[in-house]
């Protein structure tokens, strides 16, 4: 899978302006196709990209309400990924520009 280079950038420059996971996983799916079968995949995949995740790490994302059979709230999962996108913030941040 290509991932769009300034996606990936423009995730990470939101994230460094505060933005939660659940925003990020949004801005996927309007940058991509919301309504495409992959789209789950597609998030946990620029969410590995983007923030330097383990898979297990990025696949919380996939929990998220927004998905057909997605059982968790933003609010869950902005809680759950908080920790995990600041623990590799010395990581992304400094590829954000």
């Amino acid at each position: 899978m290509n991932l769009d280079a300034p996606l990936v950038r423009a995730l990470r420059n939101a994230a460094e302006a505060g933005a939660p996971a659940s925003q990020l996983v949004i801005m996927i799916g309007r940058h991509l196709d919301a309504l495409d079968t992959n789209f789950r995949l597609c998030a946990i995949a620029y969410m590995r990209e983007a923030f330097f995740l383990s898979l297990p790490e990025a696949s919380t994302v996939g929990a998220l309400e927004v998905f057909p059979d997605g059982h968790s709230s933003a609010a869950d999962i902005n809680d759950e990924m908080r920790p995990i996108l600041n623990s590799t913030r010395s990581k992304w941040a400094s590829h954000s520009e």
